[in-house]
């Protein structure tokens, strides 16, 4: 069990590592571009994406996770999945090009035509990569991953800012996404031995698993993006620019932590389907984690945003900021059950993330709609917000089920975490308007008003955490780890 837990706080570690230095980057890449490009240009560019990303996801089979799940590892079944890519890739960017100028007249806007055929290379890119660099989340040997991803985003960020300071164009995203495709596709064949052939014979084998992750693609495209389009058709572009930054301002601490977690959590668990007894622990073990790290991060962005935003990104963003508060507590509460759908993957059920989704978009879609047309970026917020809470005990009673655990052994994990994380909003919330802590014109102000709150709220989350953890007799859990982590560094430090 701890050999588990070690191998899979190894592999978090590096997937934690590799995310939030893309998203520093990404960070920092926002605050220079938004006081350089308008929102029209974010608008302008995430109007593109809702097209490339219907075919990026009608292109997404999940080969790479059906090669995780299978013990099949023969080059056969690896050529097949590369082939299958290569071909989809191709298709993709034939069909980019074909459809670049109906885009651009549909939502009257020339400028699309060449984003798109721009955008069109990314998809050879992508399919034409290397399948061999799979193995290394199959062998959860992520540090190889680290190096790949973040060497990518690296070249990406720097062309990305540098053609955004000396020509102040939308094209500056546009090129950054390509110059990172491009570098991954250079370094898979560079960092692994592996040497794809053409042959489809075991498609059918892969086709058995991945069928119903195309189906869950397709549901996250339309949860993703049917937003964006309303919001692009019905409220304009600058709506939509705003929404896109506060969904991902909002959701940059609880995301940057769930996805790369559930990257190392779905090899781990695919290698415990045949003991369910210790599947079950290791769900409820890395619950705990979440939820302890990931509640107080979604609710803390939410507390601070009032100062963080126009602080980070100007003032031009401030009706951005309902939306980060919104989308900020939406993360927290995903962080409840973000790990149920890795043990849906390992356990071969592909389709229950499906019925989910198709669940929730019948709520969503509708409800996108209609607040996309009388509120905007924030009614919009405010859907996903809603329609994620009416869905949270539909998903807690499916896992509960298929692991065959008591619902309260669920809830000791978050409970904890969420009383201490709303106490923790309530004391920066009492500290803002107590001593009237607000933006101000001075940015060294505003900056020391941040990391005061942020420094209140990591004490107060950790103060009340202790104690309700010693309040409920000291179970061994995420915060008994952590607590002897840090006891065993403080002790070897006096030494």
């Amino acid at each position: 069990m701890d050999k588990v837990n070690l191998e899979i706080a190894k592999a978090g570690g590096w997937m934690v590592g590799l995310k939030w230095f893309v998203k520093l980057l990404g960070i920092l890449s926002t605050l220079i571009l938004a006081r350089v490009l308008l929102p029209e240009d974010f608008g302008l560019v995430a109007t593109a994406m809702i097209f490339v990303s219907l075919l990026t996801y009608m292109g997404e089979f999940g080969l790479d996770s059906a090669l995780i799940q299978n013990s099949d590892r023969s080059a056969e079944i690896y050529n097949t999945a590369w082939t299958f890519n290569l071909i989809m890739g191709i298709g993709q960017a034939v069909l980019s090009i074909i459809f670049a100028g109906s885009i651009a007249v549909y939502f009257n806007d020339e400028r699309l035509v060449d984003i798109i055929y721009l955008l069109a290379f990314t998809f050879v890119l992508k399919g034409a990569k290397n399948i061999g660099i799979v193995e290394f989340r199959k062998d959860m040997q992520f540090h190889n991953e680290f190096i790949l991803m973040a060497v990518a985003k690296l070249f990406s960020f720097v062309v990305t800012v540098g053609i955004a300071l000396y020509y102040q164009t939308y094209w500056a995203l546009i090129f950054g996404v390509v110059v990172s495709y491009l570098t991954e596709f250079i370094l898979s064949y560079t960092m692994h031995p592996f040497r794809p052939n053409l042959t489809l014979r075991k498609l059918r084998k892969l086709f058995s698993f991945s069928q119903w992750l195309y189906l869950a693609g397709l549901t996250r495209y339309l949860a993703i993006k049917g937003p964006n389009f309303m919001l692009a058709k019905y409220a304009g572009p600058a709506q939509l620019g705003i929404f896109t930054i506060g969904y991902e301002i909002g959701s940059l601490p609880t995301v940057e932590l769930m996805s790369p977690i559930n990257r190392a959590l779905f090899p781990a668990f695919s290698k415990l389907i045949g003991d369910k007894k210790l599947l079950r622990s290791t769900y409820l073990d890395s619950s705990s984690v979440l939820a302890l790290l990931i509640i107080p991060a979604g609710l803390g962005m939410s507390a601070i945003a009032d100062i963080l935003i126009p602080t980070a990104i100007g003032e031009q963003w401030m009706e951005a900021i309902p939306v980060v508060i919104l989308i900020g507590a939406l993360g927290a509460f995903r962080g409840m059950y973000a790990n149920t759908s890795a043990v849906y993957l390992a356990l071969g059920k592909p389709n229950i993330l499906v019925y989910q989704s198709v669940l929730w978009l019948a709520m969503l879609l509708p409800a996108c709609y209609f607040m996309s047309i009388h509120f905007g970026s924030l009614g919009v917020a405010f859907a996903f917000l809603v329609t994620d809470l009416i869905m949270l005990p539909v998903r807690l009673s499916i896992i509960v089920r298929l692991l065959q655990f008591r619902p309260n052994e669920w809830a000791s994990t978050v409970v904890r975490p969420l009383y201490a994380a709303l106490f923790m909003y309530l004391a920066i919330y009492g500290m803002c308007h107590t001593f009237a802590i607000r933006y101000t014109e001075s940015m060294t102000t505003n900056i020391m008003y941040v990391v005061l709150l942020v420094a209140i709220g990591a004490v107060v989350y950790s103060a009340f955490i202790y104690i309700l953890w010693v309040a409920s007799k000291k179970p061994y859990c995420a915060e008994k780890r952590i607590f002897d982590l840090l006891l065993g560094l403080a002790r070897k430090r006096e030494t």
